[in-house]
C-alpha cells in the first residue's frame, strides 16, 4: 500500500479539480427557445380565487352556499342551520296562542303553572268576554310548542304515551 503525505495528498486533489474544471470549459451552452402556443390551444386554467358558484360563494377559500341563512358561509365557523332563539316559555306560549286564534296579543294573558324540564302547564284567559282556559306544551327540537288546549277533557293516555308528559306537569289539574 502507498502512502501519500499530507502534501501530496493536498497536490493530487489539486490535479483533480483542475482536470475536472477543464471538461466543462469546451461544453456549449445552448439556448432554450420557447414557443408560445396559439390560445385556442392553450390548457385552461382556473385562477386561485377565481371560482364562484351560481351564488358567488369561493370554494377554494371555503365558502358554500346556505339554503337556510341564504349567504355564502364557511360551516367550520358557522353552521349552515336555523338558528334557534331561546324563548321565554310565557312568551313562546302566548305567541302560539295568538296565531292558533287570531287574537290580538295584548288581549292575551298567559300563566305558566309549573315546568319541568321540556314540558309546561299553565292558564290563558282571553279578555273579560272570552273567558279562558288551560294548556300544555312541550319543548321540541328546541322550540315550544303546544300540544293542548281549552276547557275541555284532557286525553291523559295520549299525553303520557305519545308526548311523554311526567305527571309532575299533568296532577293535579290536568289528569287527576
Amino acid at each position: 500500500m502507498i502512502k501519500f503525505s499530507m502534501r501530496q495528498k493536498l497536490v493530487l486533489v489539486l490535479i483533480s479539480c483542475l482536470i475536472l474544471s477543464g471538461c466543462t470549459l469546451g461544453a456549449k451552452k445552448e439556448s432554450i427557445m420557447v414557443t408560445p402556443t396559439p390560445s385556442s390551444e392553450a390548457p385552461k386554467e382556473q385562477l386561485a380565487g377565481n371560482d364562484e358558484d351560481e351564488h358567488g360563494c369561493k370554494a377554494s377559500a371555503g365558502y358554500s352556499w346556505c339554503e337556510i341563512k341564504q349567504k355564502c358561509l364557511r360551516t367550520w365557523e358557522e353552521k349552515c342551520e336555523e338558528e334557534v332563539v331561546e324563548e321565554d316559555t310565557k312568551e313562546a306560549v302566548t305567541k302560539l296562542l295568538v296565531e292558533k286564534y287570531n287574537w290580538e296579543k295584548d288581549k292575551v294573558s298567559v300563566q305558566v303553572n309549573k315546568e319541568i324540564g321540556d314540558f309546561a302547564s299553565g292558564s290563558v284567559g282571553f279578555g273579560s268576554e272570552l273567558g279562558g282556559g288551560g294548556w300544555l306544551a312541550k319543548k321540541i327540537e328546541g322550540r315550544w310548542r303546544l300540544i293542548w288546549d281549552g276547557n275541555g277533557a284532557v286525553d291523559c293516555q295520549n299525553l303520557r304515551n305519545e308526548h311523554q308528559f311526567p305527571d309532575e306537569i299533568l296532577k293535579p289539574g290536568f289528569c287527576d
